[in-house]
């Protein structure tokens, strides 16, 4: 049985009763995910498995490296926004990771050590702020008040970001980018970096 501490440390002992029990430090906001894979694929006896995925995902960072230098100083910010507040991801968080990996910068602003996201006020926008803005969007009935990139563009308070300014607001899944912190979620976020950074300025 495979878990992680934060939601499974109390109940370790029960769960271990029933079968192996292997924990993990992990959480959806670190960048510990490539660890994590090994771990998991050696508790599977799958160990074979793990290097093709990686080989598979480096390549992939690789292309896009390649195709965004043209993008070179790209500072990219990654925001969640729910009922009366908003936060961005650092590069220690998932999303922050693979940023990091294809060679994309957070606004410096953003580089706070030992947080993976920081809550910020309606005034203090600026640090939200980047040349593009990828924006975690929840469902409605999950996480009231989780903006759509219209709501975010015509909302007069994020008006005056650079990014909204330039049209550079992509919205993204949320359980993507934030809870799937996983190769398969950091391959989905690649298809979304493809996506917003190449494929739209061409």
């Amino acid at each position: 049985m495979i878990g992680n501490t934060n939601a499974h440390r109390q109940i370790y002992d029960k769960l271990s009763q029933i079968a192996p029990t292997i924990l993990t430090a992990g959480n959806s906001s670190d960048g510990r995910w490539k660890q994590e894979l090994r771990l998991y694929a050696a508790a599977l006896d799958r160990t074979d498995a793990v290097q093709p995925l990686l080989n598979d995902y480096n390549q992939r960072v690789e292309k896009l490296k390649q195709q965004l230098k043209q993008a070179d100083g790209l500072q990219v910010s990654v925001i969640l926004t729910a009922q009366n507040w908003i936060a961005f991801y650092t590069k220690t968080s998932f999303p922050g990771s693979v940023l990091q990996d294809v060679g994309l910068a957070h606004p410096p602003i953003q580089d706070i050590e030992g947080k993976s996201w920081v809550q910020v006020s309606q005034e203090d926008l600026q640090s939200i702020d980047g040349d593009a803005i990828f924006l975690l969007h929840v469902a409605s009935d999950k996480m009231p008040g989780s903006f759509t990139v219209n709501q975010f563009v015509k909302n007069p308070l994020f008006a005056q970001l650079k990014a909204v300014k330039q049209g550079r607001v992509y919205q993204v899944d949320a359980e993507v980018w934030h809870l799937g912190s996983n190769i398969l979620g950091a391959n989905r976020i690649l298809d979304d970096l493809f996506k917003y950074l190449v494929e739209n300025t061409h």
